[in-house]
């Protein structure tokens, strides 16, 4: 579709003069509230349609539809009816989940639903002029009733696009809004319009992109339109979510802490939006929590905000408090696979396997193909020890088309693999995905394959393999959590200086909670390596008991007690890895590598045989040797551990 390009001269003040016009009518369209018979009720649903569309232009009817669902979501008054809800009530009446929402479709699935109201809109065009209308359809006592709402005519898609936020306010007002709601929530679209409203065109047509979980697409888009407008929050936010949502945390950061720095700008949900996430992401989780509480107090029915606030509660290990928000996000919206997965996540950090099984069943029951609810079930695999299953898993999702996807698949599979001390298979599979990720330019995810890969030589006593492996890091793109893991690994080959070197890095970095964590985690490291390990103790002791910016328990804390000869405290620590097995195999917070739990079984084995305690610690190392059945027999730490039990058994007399 050719787009019409605002003239940067005397055509881009007309069209710059049209829409402040627009926005003149936006204000006269307050002074008035509707009293008519499609007034709903605070908190009642409203299903929008698709647009009738007669343009012929593929992505203007999707992208006309994803504005109007801004500025109607941010009404506190009706609530729209989640399209993953209505693709559920398409498969539920024998229809495609994909298949066009037309009215005739639209006025079925409200009266299976029953939905008061529903939105037809339309486009169309003659010449260089489009028309935009919408009418209510209200289905009240089995009787349909309509009334139109408006006809705008716009000479460009920027106008056209513009005129949302009137639309928006009158289909608010029609169905009951408050004057003091809308003059607080109505302006959604309009600044970044008058801004450069050809940022605008591009913004929406990323919408309709992530509505359909293109994210690259959406991606690539949101980037060209924030290069035409820096101020653009609105943008900035969208991309930042997408990054966030990808694993893609350094990127989110950025563009989150640009959005936060724009935020009063911005409508009023996302503004709360962009204060949480930029916090949540540099793990200042109460600073975080207070703006997502803020807006669940607004926006009650707001089904993002409580899986915002189960997400919260997982990184500082309320899991009650976890299973409660991703009930009410279930309530809200049952149809939603988030909702699902993040219940079960909360059961497994909780130790509630069966309890997460049947939440991965219902999520698994919307949508089997997902790649979340894949992965998920070979996270609950994991837990319950079925490697091959897990793997089997894995596996599928790193045979994806879509790159990110075989990235992440193929980043899994190696951690199941390191799980299993299946370590060459996992050095070759890591290498694998770093080619994946090279051809992508995805660094962040490159990086961290790289530390797994160094992490794993390490595993299987190659200090050679691992110092190589390091020096295939680019430092200038490394994150303060990959500065430390880079660091802890100098220090554990016994390379302090340049540990220390990349101490002095983190601490150039801004003191943030994040920050803060990773330069504690490496100095104990350094300590450790100096043989200093009261010291360590002192400082992982600290940052242990209010671990904002990363995982609890601490599996450097109880080395360090063990290092220190304070067995009795090294157990404990153990003892609390070995029994938060979920939380250690997939932290909400860090990297995930999944050697650590095992390694536990191992040590807490050594802790309790230094304290005498041999039946216990034989406890331990058969429980060790059991998780790693199949692995290289040769290695040291399963010959070690066959020998402390054939110690034991000559011992005792026992087999």
């Amino acid at each position: 579709m050719q787009t019409e390009r605002p003239d940067r001269g005397r055509g881009g003040g007309l069209l710059q003069a049209g829409l402040f016009a627009v926005s003149t009518l936006l204000l006269i369209a307050l002074t008035s509230r509707s009293t008519n018979e499609f007034a709903l009720k605070r908190g009642e649903r409203v299903l929008l349609a698709d647009f009738v569309d007669t343009t012929e232009e593929s992505t203007l009817g999707p992208g006309l539809k994803q504005a109007l669902t801004l500025t109607l979501e941010e009404s506190r008054h009706l609530l729209l009816f989640p399209e993953s809800r209505i693709r559920r009530a398409l498969k539920q009446m024998g229809q495609d989940s994909a298949d066009a929402i037309t009215p005739e479709t639209a006025a079925r699935i409200c009266a299976r639903e029953g939905i008061p109201v529903f939105l037809v809109p339309s486009v169309s065009r003659s010449g260089d002029t489009y028309l935009l209308r919408i009418r209510l359809v209200g289905l009240r006592n089995g009787n349909q009733k309509e009334m139109p709402i408006d006809t705008q005519r716009a000479n460009s898609e920027a106008e056209l696009i513009f005129g949302i936020d009137e639309l928006g306010v009158k289909i608010r007002r029609e169905l009951g809004e408050s004057n003091g709601s809308l003059t607080t929530s109505g302006r959604v679209l309009a600044p970044a319009a008058l801004e450069n409203p050809e940022a605008l065109l591009l913004f929406v047509r990323a919408l309709a992109l992530e509505a359909k979980e293109n994210y690259d697409g959406a991606t690539a888009i949101l980037k060209q339109t924030i290069a035409l407008n820096r101020r653009f929050a609105l943008a900035q936010l969208k991309l930042a979510e997408i990054h966030a949502r990808l694993g893609q945390k350094e990127a989110a950061i950025e563009l989150a802490a640009q959005a936060e720095r724009d935020a009063e700008s911005l409508p009023l949900k996302e503004r709360y939006r962009a204060r949480g996430l930029y916090r949540m992401l540099n793990q200042e989780y109460a600073a975080a929590r207070e703006q997502y509480e803020a807006l669940a107090a607004i926006y009650p029915g707001d089904c993002r905000t409580q899986l915002r606030l189960a997400e919260l509660d997982l990184l500082q290990r309320e899991f009650q408090e976890a299973q409660r928000h991703c009930e009410k996000a279930i309530a809200l919206d049952d149809a939603r696979v988030e909702s699902h997965l993040g219940l079960c996540m909360a059961y497994l950090f909780a130790r509630k396997p069966d309890a997460a099984r049947k939440a991965w069943e219902s999520a698994s029951a919307l949508d089997s193909g997902s790649p979340a609810v894949v992965i998920t079930g070979g996270l609950i695999d994991l837990v319950e020890n079925n490697l091959g299953s897990a793997l089997r898993a894995f596996r599928q999702i790193s045979e994806s088309s879509h790159s990110q996807t075989r990235s992440l698949g193929l980043f899994l599979t190696a951690q199941a693999q390191i799980y299993g001390a299946r370590f060459q298979s996992a050095l070759a599979t890591l290498e694998e995905g770093i080619v994946v990720d090279k051809k992508r330019g995805n660094l962040d995810s490159e990086i961290s394959k790289h530390l797994a890969r160094a992490q794993v030589f390490l595993l299987i006593g190659d200090s050679t393999g691992a110092m190589a492996e390091c020096e295939r890091i680019p430092r200038i793109y490394c994150r303060a959590e990959d500065l430390a893991r880079l660091g802890a690994i100098y220090a554990q080959t016994g390379r302090i200086a340049d540990a220390q070197n990349l101490l002095g890095q983190i601490r150039t970095l801004p003191a943030l909670p994040r920050n803060n964590y990773h330069t504690a985690i490496l100095e104990g490291e350094i300590d450790l390596a100096a043989g200093n390990a009261p010291s360590a103790v002192v400082r992982l002791s600290r940052i242990a008991e209010k671990p904002a910016g990363g995982p609890r328990p601490f599996e450097p804390l109880a080395r360090a007690l063990a290092q220190a000869g304070r067995f009795e405290e090294g157990a404990q620590e153990y003892q609390a890895i070995c029994e938060q097995k979920a939380e250690l195999l997939f932290p909400p917070s860090g990297s995930w590598f999944m050697g650590t739990w095992a390694n536990a079984l191992f040590e807490m084995g050594r802790c309790l045989d230094n304290l005498g305690r041999a039946a216990e610690a034989r406890q331990y190392f058969r429980s060790y040797l059991w998780v790693l059945d199949g692995a290289d027999p040769g290695l040291a730490k399963i010959q070690r551990a066959r020998e402390q039990l054939t110690k034991r058994a000559s011992r005792t007399g026992s087999p």
